[in-house]
């Protein structure tokens, strides 16, 4: 049976080999030049906007400031600027 000592001493050796081999600074370890290039699930690497002639409203829309305790906060607030609504649940 090998004893903890060995054991440990092995455990440790092998974190130790396995931190510095992802330290890498070969070629391949770091995108040198070039650009960058999204590729969608499609295989698509431009990405094409079509938007709309007219746009609707979003009608009211307000909820808690989360930075100021007991006031509320809505998209009014921000009239004749861009809004980016992030919206997420967990369902």
């Amino acid at each position: 049976m090998i004893s903890r000592r060995i054991a440990a001493a092995f455990a440790a050796a092998a974190s130790a080999m396995l931190l510095l081999s992802s330290c890498a600074t070969g070629d391949d370890a770091v995108a040198q030049g070039g650009t960058f290039d999204f590729v969608s699930p499609g295989g698509q690497t431009k990405i094409f906007y079509d938007p709309p002639s007219d746009r609707g409203t979003i009608g009211k829309l307000s909820g808690p400031d989360l930075m100021n305790e007991g006031q509320k906060v809505g998209v009014d607030d921000f009239e004749g600027k861009v809004v980016v609504l992030n919206v997420w649940g967990q369902w």
